[in-house]
């Protein structure tokens, strides 16, 4: 037997034991300590790497400390039309069934394989070693790819997005029958038009350039913020969290300032004081080495270290009246209550650090400035990105409504209809159009019924 028959021997050995130990953990989580409620010497030694799997527990969500909220019987979905299904064949109810288990049981493991992070810290340790710089393009969610300067990001695969354009003109067309003004504001991805992984390794930018072209065709207002970016001379590695795919809280802040602001002023007579949103009327409070992003928990300290947080707090006197009923708060306060500082655990591996800013994904949160008298509702429907900028926003209107669709389950047209805002900002990042059918929240990010 040669040497590669049996250094390819050795490996398919490993992937045969990776796997026996991946079953064994995996059902005996699922079925022994699950189903049955078993706590003995076996569970103990099949987790013996990780004890707070020794019991069953729910797993937690994209927003924690939720309180249950059946949004759909406060703003309900109108009826829909009758329509008679085509009944699902025996071999389709397999497939789907068995692709639903194949995903729960991929996430699973992903996270709980045996010392999973010791093993992640060998795996990169490795790859540095190696010099090795290897991306998954087909998984948004999961893949890593390290800059030259040591940042991080994913890499985006083109996508086709005329369901995305379809479903959000026709929330566009829903506001303006009813005289409510409808704005798209995009937040780019972490790599410029002008980065060499433009359009070889990454298409974030021909994915957004093909949303917003077809939104305009419909007449729909768009805000495309790479332009202001390149105006500005910004360079996009100084905007977003290194270890981490989310923009900064100053960028959120200089976006309100300079961008959003400007435009709600001028095309929704907003009349808003912008240089209350100067960085100038801001102090930072700064957590060094605190933050290890969505990236940086991946790829362990074996790879990249923690990088600093911040917080803003402004100059001049500031009051809100802030309601987030999923989490049972009802309070007044100045800028500071739109921080969550449960979130800011002080150790490295914790990456909700950014879910400090408004409480993360809420599915409801509203505000009222009680400094601000321009008599202005404003209703922000925004994924994670939208979290930072809520803060800022909240300075510029009278009544702001903040909404994570993935989140909300009621229907967002009856909440539109109800509460009727004067405004409607869709603020989502051009990750949505990667990651939007790759992680299971409760709706769909697209859908604006």
């Amino acid at each position: 037997m040669t040497f590669r028959e049996k250094l390819m021997l050795s490996c398919a050995g490993i992937l045969c034991a990776a796997c026996a130990i991946v079953l064994l953990r995996y059902g005996t989580h699922q079925y022994l300590i699950r189903n049955l409620g078993w706590d003995n010497a076996w569970t103990r030694t099949v987790f013996a790497d990780n004890a707070s799997l020794q019991h069953w527990s729910p797993p937690r969500n994209a927003a924690p400390d939720e309180v249950p909220i059946d949004w759909a019987a406060k703003y309900p979905y109108p009826p829909a039309p009758p329509e008679t299904p085509r009944p699902e064949s025996r071999l389709e109810r397999a497939e789907r069934k068995f692709h639903e288990q194949t995903h729960v049981f991929a996430s699973w493991t992903n996270e709980r394989f045996l010392a999973n992070r010791r093993t992640a810290e060998l795996l990169h340790s490795y790859l540095q070693i190696t010099g090795w710089n290897i991306a998954v393009l087909n998984d948004a969610s999961s893949n890593n790819f390290q800059y030259a300067d040591g940042r991080f990001s994913c890499l985006m695969t083109r996508r086709d997005v005329r369901r995305f354009v379809d479903a959000t003109s026709d929330l566009a067309a829903f506001c303006k029958e009813r005289g409510i003004h409808f704005v798209v504001f995009l937040v780019p991805w972490k790599f410029s038009a002008s980065s060499p992984y433009n359009g070889t390794l990454d298409f974030s930018n021909a994915n957004s350039d093909a949303f917003l072209a077809g939104l305009r065709e419909r007449d729909v207002d768009t805000i495309d913020l790479r332009i202001p970016i390149q105006e500005a001379g910004f360079s996009y590695d100084d905007l977003f969290l290194k270890t981490d795919h989310h923009w900064t809280l100053a960028t959120a802040r200089w976006a309100m300032a300079s961008v959003l602001g400007p435009y709600l002023n001028e095309h929704c007579g907003y009349q808003a004081d912008l240089s209350l949103l100067d960085a100038s009327r801001f102090h930072d409070e700064r957590y060094p080495n605190w933050l290890l992003g969505s990236h940086g928990i991946k790829l362990t300290l074996s790879s990249v270290r923690p990088e600093d947080f911040y917080l803003a707090f402004p100059s001049y006197p500031t009051s809100f009246h802030l309601s987030i009923p999923s989490m049972e708060i009802d309070r007044e306060g100045d800028f500071s209550i739109f921080y969550d500082m449960a979130q800011m655990k002080p150790t490295p591996y914790d990456a909700y650090a950014y879910h400090t800013y408004a409480y993360g994904d809420r599915s409801l949160i509203t505000v009222e400035n009680k400094k601000q008298q321009n008599g202005k509702h404003l209703l922000l429907l925004h994924d994670s990105y939208g979290a930072a900028a809520t803060p800022f926003l909240a300075l510029t209107t009278e009544r702001l409504d903040s909404i994570d669709p993935r989140n909300f389950t009621g229907s967002l047209r009856t909440y539109i209809e109800r509460e009727r805002p004067d405004t409607v900002v869709l603020f989502y990042g051009s990750i949505e159009f990667n990651i939007c059918d790759l992680i299971h929240y409760p709706r769909h990010i697209f859908d604006f019924r």
